[in-house]
């Protein structure tokens, strides 16, 4: 008997899928029929097992190898457990390696450190060179001015299949020779070289590659997340900016070092192009290329699948009210950040008659803490928010809240330090954690082939933000600049209430 049935199963069984129309009822329930039958259908095919349609394998990206996808029971329960803005994707979870994210988020901390250096030396530079208090403002806001023809620049590389390498290199280099003719323009006795020098500094700034990379390598699931790291790493650029200039100040009081090629005016040109040269050597070392859309797509030789998207399937149309709903937290956020900034140190030195290091100092302190602020609400407040969109309109209110103690109350030099010291806190905390959700939620509006342009669009809103800050920021007075910081958060909060609903992730966001 025992022979007889052993004889049986040992007859070569048909692959389940030539089989018509019972068997594939018997297999669900005779699990070891089922494997009997893998068995024998993997040495039919020379030990390579057939497609199955439950699993999908995912190509390796970011370094986290080939991930299996089931459609099982429980990987359902998982996906019905996600938050509520995001979306089942079996890339929702991807990161890309460390040392490539953290090369990616370092030019992002010398863009904002590039940008404020020169804020507590702008007005002594500008009346070296002949020129008035507006001028030094406007050479402040050159950089994110012409950061947004920079960013538009940028898009087309990638678009044209420039690869991340190459565009990164170009702006390092440009960078450089920006910061050396900064560092150059005491001795043409030009004014006009200033604003030459930060305008190729603006477009060599690379503002759109942070966001463009984040949303190529890194899943749903840590998008908003790793956009509180990017918001943080600025926000540090912000106050360690103002720390060089203080530190170089020192050290060239210190050595007694006044000439037309180093003073406390051109020092921070050179240092920029010092760190941006040495940029360039270590990111050859350690950036890891991330793969494009194209190289996703694996090769069914390879015996690996991945969804595709039908050829016939009509193009998106971008959501133009959302969008802009989205976007303008962004130039909010780029005018507070800029206004801020240039405001407390113009307010300090014309004001209270402290000198450039002290106010650097200032300046560098308020930054530092809502930099740790706003890293430690990613870290700790994020995974407890329902949703982005709820994340961002209470981000707006609460900007508008903390503005309240920069109003002017007519109190002492002492008093007023204290309460321009903890609104300013609160307002940057608040507005850069509406910048992080902004930005991960645009990214979710849209299907995944229009990310790198909301990218673009973000970035270039939040520079134009940036720029105008910079020139009203020299100009305002304790009068009125609270008003105008609470009218800008009241209004973010308005607008995006009114579109709340609108807001919800696109169905084929990646």
């Amino acid at each position: 008997m025992s022979k007889n049935i052993t004889s049986r199963l040992a007859v070569p069984v048909p692959s389940p899928r030539s089989v018509s129309d019972p068997l594939p009822v018997l297999l669900g329930r005779g699990v070891g029929l089922r494997s009997l039958l893998e068995e024998e259908e993997s040495k039919a095919t020379g030990g390579n097992p057939q497609e199955e349609d439950p699993v999908v394998l995912l190509p390796k990206r970011g370094g986290l190898g080939e991930i299996p996808q089931t459609h099982s029971s429980k990987n359902q329960a998982e996906c019905q457990s996600l938050p509520f803005d995001e979306l089942d994707e079996p890339t929702a979870g991807l990161m890309p390696p460390w040392t490539s994210l953290g090369l990616i988020l370092y030019t992002t901390f010398l863009a904002g450190a590039g940008l404020v250096i020169v804020i507590p030396t702008a007005d002594d530079y500008a009346e070296r060179l002949e020129a008035g208090q507006a001028f030094s403002g406007l050479m402040i806001g050159s950089v994110p001015l012409f950061a947004t023809i920079g960013v538009v620049l940028n898009y087309w590389q990638l678009k044209k299949k420039w690869s991340f390498k190459s565009v990164i290199y170009v702006n390092c280099f440009g960078a450089v020779c920006g910061n050396v003719l900064y560092a150059l323009a005491g001795l043409t006795k030009w004014k006009w070289t200033l604003l030459m020098a930060r305008g190729l500094i603006g477009l060599c700034n690379g503002l759109v590659i942070g966001p463009l990379y984040i949303s190529r390598s890194v899943g749903l699931l840590r998008r908003s997340e790793v956009m509180f790291y990017f918001s943080a790493v600025s926000t540090l650029g912000y106050a360690v900016g103002p720390c060089f200039a203080w530190a170089l100040a020192v050290f060239v009081k210190e050595l007694r070092i006044e000439n037309l090629l180093l003073d406390s005016d051109t020092a921070p040109g050179w240092l920029m192009a010092a760190l941006y040269f040495a940029f360039m050597l270590l990111f050859v070392l350690l950036f890891h290329e991330p793969e494009t859309e194209a190289e996703s797509d694996i090769d069914e030789s390879e015996g690996k699948r991945v969804p595709t998207i039908p050829s016939s399937a009509r193009p998106e149309r971008l959501p133009v009210c959302a969008l802009i709903t989205c976007l303008w937290p962004l130039s909010v956020a780029g005018f507070v950040n800029t206004s801020c900034e240039v405001f407390i140190v113009t307010l300090a030195q014309r004001s209270w008659g402290w000198s450039i290091s002290a106010s650097a100092l200032l300046l560098a302190g308020l930054m530092a803490i809502a930099g740790v602020i706003n890293f430690l609400t990613g870290r700790l407040l994020l995974p407890h928010m329902k949703s982005d969109r709820a994340g961002l309109l209470a981000s707006c209110l609460c900007g508008a809240l903390g503005s309240l103690p920069v109003f002017d109350f007519g109190l002492t030099e002492g008093a007023q330090l204290v309460c321009l010291s903890v609104g300013l806190v609160l307002l940057l905390t608040a507005v850069n954690m509406a910048r992080a959700f902004s930005m991960s939620l645009a990214t979710k509006l849209v299907p995944g082939e229009l990310k790198p342009l909301v990218n673009m669009l973000s970035m270039g809103f939040q520079a134009m933000g940036r720029g105008a800050g910079a020139v009203f920021g020299a100009l305002f007075t304790p009068a009125t600049f609270a008003p105008v910081q609470m009218g800008l958060c009241l209004m973010a909060a308005l607008v995006f209430a009114t579109c709340f609903s609108h807001m919800k992730p696109h169905k084929k966001a990646t």
